[in-house]
């Protein structure tokens, strides 16, 4: 009876998934838009530890070298992005590309997260007495590389 049971649950999930699924095509640029959001993933995690750090009363020792190894994760992911982005077509309105909502979205997130960390960093470095600028270099390039994506269509974005 059991073993019914299982295979009826089996023919009808089937069934269900094949009608679910009829007619949904993936983008093609589908490997590319799960390295955006892991690169999304991978900046929101450093701002969450940066998070961390800021909220600390007193700064610990080595509180530098933690902000040089945050930079340096954010080069790779500067250096993923770039990778990414040379794969990805340019944005269009009058013609967009199977799943560009989805690319766009996660991009404005990764820019929004970028700068929230350059605001994090201010906090930390002034309290360290120290200058941000080394610390940024990731960020701020991430920030650029976005804009220059979004440049085709940054006219006609609502404001």
């Amino acid at each position: 009876m059991k073993k019914v049971m299982c295979l009826i649950v089996a023919v009808i999930s089937v069934f269900v998934y094949g009608f679910a699924m009829a007619g949904v095509e993936p983008s093609p640029f589908q490997p590319e838009i799960n390295q955006l959001h892991s690169i999304e993933l991978g900046i929101a995690a450093i701002n969450q530890r940066m998070d961390h750090l800021k909220a600390m009363p007193d700064l610990p020792a080595g509180s530098e070298n933690y902000l040089n190894a945050m930079a340096n994760q954010l080069d790779i992911l500067n250096a993923r992005l770039a990778d990414v982005l040379t794969v990805m077509p340019s944005p269009s309105l009058a013609n967009p590309y199977e799943g560009q909502d989805e690319v766009l979205f996660a991009l404005d997130a990764i820019q929004v997260y970028s700068g929230e960390y350059n605001l994090v960093v201010d906090n930390i470095t002034s309290r360290m007495g120290v200058e941000p600028s080394p610390f940024k270099i990731g960020s701020v390039n991430i920030i650029d590389i976005i804009d220059i994506h979004f440049l085709p269509i940054l006219p006609s974005l609502p404001k």
